[in-house]
């Protein structure tokens, strides 16, 4: 298994040119993606260069080609302020193999290129140098943030992003062989080793969320290393790095450690102090303002829109104002002193009071704890695996082979973290996140495909054929009853709904007895009684507890329940008329007289469903076409001006216009075509293939209703058949 680092290149690769010592020298500074792109293609860490190669770039213009596809992505998309990203231009990724790995330099160029094509899914430039300067193998990879096919922008995702990359790369490392092991193998780590490590990397989630915390409203260094101490945080700027340490931890926590951006280094703060400040001032200086000239409070709040000042409230439910005025313009209420907060300026109005500042009536301490908190995670899941699920076993994790929810077979990767060897039982026993997404890799496809860790469970449990519990539901717990399950209510714990769907359902239509089937290890949402939010979150419970708590209540069966149980069969009934008379509409709208016209009509939308991915494919080919000659006809005609200037012969400018100009002159196409045609032809066409995406999906929909009907069909056909042999027998006996 490969280790795996990635980081954004924020800086400008389009900045002026930077004079040194005097303006003679016309030396320009390497941008951050230059630089990068520079260091992994040195000829001395690559086997003189032997080890370098680009995807869709050349590796010595690739700086270059990327600047043409962010600059035709601006054209097209814009600058993708509103949306954010809009300083990440590319990204930095490490993939390192262990020295002991028995893989030569060119399978590791072959398993990072094979890794970007995965993860990418080939919209993306980038290029990939395999080092060999270092006892580790190593691929560095640059890659464009912006995406050469569609223009969007790349997103990463903490811990997602990476968790995805990782899982891919464990995947090729384990088809390749690397370190695999006999099945009574015992692995290189385990759950129990994991966990003691887990126990000290806590230390850093409690600094990340106390930091986190104070730097959305703090304005003043020193009050945050004073609030900071009162969380239990203490920071020192006297090394080289600054460091943070919480409660009893022993060992200090370098800034790099708590996050890739450096918003933790002393720099990382006082820009954010600094940020925190002059938006606080600002909007507090609108806030004034607008109270004095309004004399209502949705008067004030339409002053404040025309200042452009707006406010929202966020998924916590905080109200969050937004200042257009800045290109990170928003700021949380709470930033701002009590009394400019929003609650209190209309009390102001409808009291008619003075706007006045208030003290703080909360410490810091109470305001933390105060604060709202996310879904609570749900605890591992402790699972034993049958031999016949892995698919391999290398020292690094498992290998298991699993179903996508459309049938297709893909193999995930378990890390030896999160797996243990019992040697008495001679299996594995695998730990799963309900909550956490697994990558799956399906066999010859480039998938971005994950598996909730809860739906893991579910399939591992059933493909093992885990027994389940059989429970009985007390009349008092059931709220609804309908064709798509049941929800219940537990008033004594606060659980205003629990849903359990009609697979895990069962009636009794002669005792008129409500069942459920659970399973231990499975987890079910609900919902809690909350009366500070409309809608409250959804939690989980795991099928063990919720078996205890129907269990405290004794089975009542009274004619309220008889009649519930009633109506849901009444209601189902009525909802198979509908569905056989939806069928039997579709058969007469398409003029279908019998099975062979059917057939038929089904292998004609297979072929049509074959000629639209067909022309799928054809169309995502052209919108590369044209994107390539849309970026490099922005270039040539942006930069045309270099052409005749000879003071700046080198300069990255003069690069993108030549670079363009050898392009258009190769495919024989004209400088002087209209950029702004290309660009709309190119927006036509990705009109086109979102349409045919759609069509596609009604094609399979209505594929899949008419082998429903004919499957339909068969099955009464059977039944006709029985009937015919029934009565055949029944006259055979009788004559």
């Amino acid at each position: 298994m490969a280790i795996i680092k990635i980081k954004a290149i924020k800086r400008s690769h389009k900045q002026t040119l930077d004079y040194i010592m005097n303006e003679k020298k016309i030396y320009r500074r390497p941008t951050e993606q230059q630089q990068a792109i520079d260091y992994i293609v040195n000829a001395e860490k690559t086997d003189e260069g032997a080890l370098v190669s680009g995807y869709n770039c050349t590796p010595a213009f690739s700086a270059t080609e990327f600047s043409l596809t962010q600059d035709l992505a601006k054209e097209v998309r814009g600058n993708f302020k509103k949306v954010g990203g809009a300083d990440v231009r590319a990204y930095h990724l490490i993939q390192s193999f262990a020295p002991e790995d028995d893989i030569t330099p060119e399978e590791v160029h072959e398993l990072g290129k094979k890794l970007m094509e995965q993860f990418l899914e080939g919209k993306h430039e980038f290029v990939i140098a395999t080092h060999v300067d270092k006892a580790h193998i190593h691929n560095h990879i640059v890659f464009n943030a912006t995406s050469f096919y569609d223009l969007k922008k790349f997103r990463s995702q903490p811990y997602l992003t990476v968790s995805k990359i990782r899982s891919i790369s464990d995947q090729l490392c384990t088809e390749k062989g690397l370190h695999v092991l006999d099945a009574d193998q015992t692995l290189k780590s385990n759950y129990k080793m994991y966990q003691k490590y887990r126990s000290l990397t806590t230390y850093r989630v409690q600094i990340r969320q106390r930091m986190n915390f104070l730097l959305e409203t703090a304005t003043d260094f020193t009050q945050l290393k004073e609030d900071a101490q009162s969380l239990g945080v203490t920071i020192d700027f006297n090394g080289k790095h600054t460091t943070y340490q919480y409660g009893a931890q022993k060992r200090r926590t370098r800034e790099d450690k708590l996050s890739d951006d450096h918003r933790f280094s002393k720099e990382g703060l006082l820009e954010r102090l600094e940020s925190n400040r002059v938006l606080t001032s600002y909007l507090e200086t609108k806030i004034e303002d607008c109270f004095q000239r309004a004399a209502s409070f949705s008067e004030f709040t339409e002053f404040l829109k025309q200042k452009q000042v707006t406010f929202k409230r966020n998924r916590h439910k905080e109200i969050v104002f937004q200042l257009f005025e800045f290109e990170k313009g928003h700021l949380p209420e709470k930033a701002l002193n009590e009394g400019y907060q929003l609650d209190r300026i209309r009390e102001c109005f409808s009291q008619n009071r003075p706007l006045v500042r208030l003290k703080k009536t909360q410490n810091i301490q109470e305001l933390f704890n105060d604060r709202p908190r996310t879904r609570p995670t749900m605890d591992e899941t402790a699972l034993l695996i049958s031999s016949e699920i892995i698919a391999e076993r290398t020292s690094e994790g498992l290998l298991l082979n699993v179903v996508d929810p459309m049938g297709e077979k893909g193999q995930i990767f378990i890390d030896a973290h999160h797996v243990d060897y019992l040697s008495q039982e001679g299996t594995y026993q695998i730990y799963i996140g309900p909550q956490f997404n697994y990558y799956l890799n399906e066999q010859g496809k480039n998938t971005s495909y994950f598996i909730k860790g809860e739906q893991l469970i579910r399939q591992i449990e059933t493909w093992m054929d885990r027994p389940k519990i059989l429970v009985e539901l007390p009349q008092s717990l059931i709220r609804t009853i309908n064709d798509k399950g049941v929800i219940l209510t537990f008033e004594k714990e606060g659980i205003q709904r629990l849903f359990l769907s009609k697979e895990e359902v069962s009636i009794d239509p002669l005792s008129q007895k409500v069942s459920v089937q659970l399973s231990e290890n499975w987890h079910y949402s609900y919902q809690r009684k909350d009366r500070k939010q409309k809608r409250s979150p959804y939690e989980a419970i795991s099928g063990k507890q919720l078996v205890q708590l129907i269990e405290k209540n004794q089975p009542m069966l009274d004619t309220l329940l008889s009649h519930r149980i009633q109506t849901y069969q009444r209601k189902n009934s009525v909802a198979e008329a509908k569905e056989l008379a939806y069928h039997l509409n579709l058969l007469r709208s398409n003029r279908i007289k019998d099975v062979p016209m059917l057939l038929q009509q089904m292998i004609s939308l297979e072929r049509q469903i074959q000629q639209t991915k067909q022309s799928l494919e054809s169309l995502k080919t052209k919108i590369s076409e044209y994107n390539q000659v849309a970026k490099h006809l922005v270039a040539y005609q942006k930069y045309y001006w270099v052409k005749e200037d000879q003071a700046k012969p080198c300069s990255q400018e003069k690069q993108q216009f030549d670079l363009a100009e050898k392009y258009l002159t190769d495919r024989g196409i004209s400088p002087l075509v209209s950029t702004e045609k290309v660009i709309e032809l190119i927006k036509k066409h990705l009109k086109l293939e979102k349409e045919l995406h759609q069509q596609l999906q009604q094609l399979g929909e209505k594929l899949r209703d008419y082998d429903k009907i004919n499957q339909l069909l068969s099955d009464m056909n059977k039944d006709l058949s029985r009937e015919k042999k029934k009565t055949k027998e029944q006259e055979r006996q009788n004559p």
